[in-house]
């Protein structure tokens, strides 16, 4: 869309965002300003479908204001548009397609109709995107928390230490201290902007997507992270000296703490691995460990390179870009899980998370299975959330735990704190 416009003037939009970004841009050096509006949209992480019909006819004559442009006009048009859309011009990119899936494609080309084996075509292709890294990048975290008390100062402390620049938090009506702190670490001007939201239906996705939008075009962040005020993002330096790479997203590992004191600031030390296939299994079936526990595999977590980003996943685990790399995983960055911080915290955030995704009806029955299962369970009398917890934890099973080497000892964050 930077070199060509490919969106005609017949596009259909919302007034609202007319109203958003202010109508057509009618200065002297825009020529194009149909073609400036439109990437207004690209930059706020919108998409345009186009119907594949003949709805709208355009006539040009040859006195039409493009055909009369001069060489010299075009080419101060189109700088007038890269520098008003900076964001979108801080890379170039080429397509290709991996030679084993082009492979495949070759084999599918005359037996496949066209409209669907273009469609693979589009699925497979990769690019190589020359990026322009920024010497000092400004890296922004969002939070989305909701009564996170005991553990929120902790969380802005370590990653202002870690090297993020600044942060936007969407509380989503916290009833402890949690308010508090935010205004405590806005004051000190850590907290760029906090957002209040009061719907009551966990719509994760769209509450992080608008953050998102806001560090990259209020406060123009190079990179962005999506975190929980229960994650720790560790690295031994800085996260920012990992982010000078040639990709749009860093795939960045997550490591479960094992959860064996009510305060989890008692338990920094003891980090799971992952159990065996079989043994979990048994260990479920024997009422061991519950359906949904501490010891699951868990999926990566992405840090955003904010100009290439369209629209977050539901978790925080994966996004839309506009041009699709190669995968990166880091292994210099780590993140560190809490995921269970005591009996009423757990409760809490069983019934009210599970709640939450009853009430939303746009989300699919299998996101956030875990919270509906122990909310499920609560609320017809079929679990009991005490020894659900206990299960949960691996309480019951310390043995299995010592016998097979579950965890391994780590004291980063032991360490941070104490010093």
């Amino acid at each position: 869309m930077l070199n060509k416009n490919c969106i005609v003037c017949s596009a259909l939009y919302a007034k609202k965002d007319w109203e958003k970004y202010g109508g057509y841009d009618t200065s002297d050096n825009n020529g194009y300003e149909d073609w400036d509006f439109w990437l207004n949209f690209i930059e706020d992480g919108k998409e345009f479908y186009r119907i594949d019909e003949t709805l709208f006819f355009y006539r040009r004559h040859e006195n039409s204001h493009n055909y009369n442009l001069s060489p010299a006009k075009v080419k101060t048009f189109h700088q007038y548009i890269c520098n008003k859309h900076a964001s979108l011009a801080k890379y170039q990119a080429q397509k290709y397609i991996p030679i084993f899936e082009r492979i495949k494609l070759l084999a599918k080309k005359y037996f496949i109709p066209k409209i669907e084996y273009q469609h693979q075509k589009n699925k497979h292709e990769k690019h190589i995107v020359s990026f322009v890294n920024p010497p000092r990048p400004l890296l922004i975290m969002t939070l989305l928390v909701k009564n996170e008390e005991d553990i929120l100062e902790e969380n802005l402390i370590f990653h202002k230490q870690m090297g993020v620049d600044a942060f936007i938090i969407t509380d989503n009506m916290s009833d402890d201290k949690t308010p508090q702190i935010i205004e405590k670490y806005k004051q000190k001007g850590w907290i760029l902007e906090s957002i209040t939201e009061t719907s009551q239906d966990f719509s994760q996705a769209e509450w992080v997507h608008r953050m998102d939008i806001i560090a990259r075009n209020r406060y123009h962040a190079d990179w962005i992270i999506n975190a929980d005020a229960d994650e720790f993002w560790y690295s031994d330096k800085n996260i920012k000296e990992s982010l000078n790479v040639q990709n749009n997203k860093i795939f960045v590992p997550i490591f479960t703490m094992l959860s064996q004191n009510e305060d989890w600031k008692l338990n920094t030390q003891k980090v799971i691995r992952n159990f065996p296939k079989k043994l979990l299994k048994n260990l479920q079936t024997t009422k061991k460990l519950s359906k949904f526990n501490q010891f699951s595999v868990s999926i990566p977590k992405i840090i955003i390179r904010a100009s290439d980003y369209k629209m977050i996943h539901m978790g925080n685990h994966n996004c839309d870009m506009i041009y699709n790399c190669e995968k990166l995983i880091s292994n210099s960055i780590q993140i560190f899980h809490f995921n269970i911080r005591g009996l009423a915290q757990f409760k809490q955030k069983m019934i009210t998370g599970g709640a939450a995704y009853e009430r939303n009806k746009k989300l699919g029955k299998n996101v956030g299975n875990h919270w509906r299962y122990f909310y499920e369970g609560y609320k017809n009398g079929t679990l009991n959330l005490n020894q659900e917890y206990l299960k949960a934890t691996g309480a019951l099973i310390t043995q299995e735990i010592k016998k097979y080497h579950i965890t391994t000892t780590d004291n980063h964050i032991k360490n941070f704190f104490i010093k």
